[in-house]
C-alpha cells in the first residue's frame, strides 16, 4: 500500500529529525512510501501543516493521488 508522509520542518511536537527516522525505518521494510518534509510554516507551529500549509505540499499530494488512482472511476 503506497503511503505519503507529510511533515513540516518546524513541527513543534516532532521536529524534522524524528519523522525522517521513522520514515526511514518504515521504508526499510520495503514499503512504497514517500516522505515530504516541507520548509517551515511561517508564524505557526508546523504541526498544523495539513490544516494551514497546503501550498507546501499540494503538488506532491496531487501526484500521489494520481499515482494511486484515488480520483479515477
Amino acid at each position: 500500500m503506497p503511503s505519503l508522509w507529510l511533515y513540516a520542518s518546524n513541527d513543534l511536537y516532532w521536529g524534522p529529525d524524528a519523522p525522517a527516522q521513522w520514515h526511514a525505518a518504515f521504508a526499510a521494510g520495503g514499503s512504497d512510501t514517500r516522505l515530504l518534509l516541507t520548509g517551515p510554516l511561517e508564524g505557526i507551529d508546523g504541526h498544523r501543516l495539513v490544516e494551514r500549509g497546503e501550498a507546501l505540499y499540494r503538488a506532491t499530494l496531487d501526484a500521489f493521488v494520481d499515482k494511486v488512482g484515488l480520483l479515477k472511476p
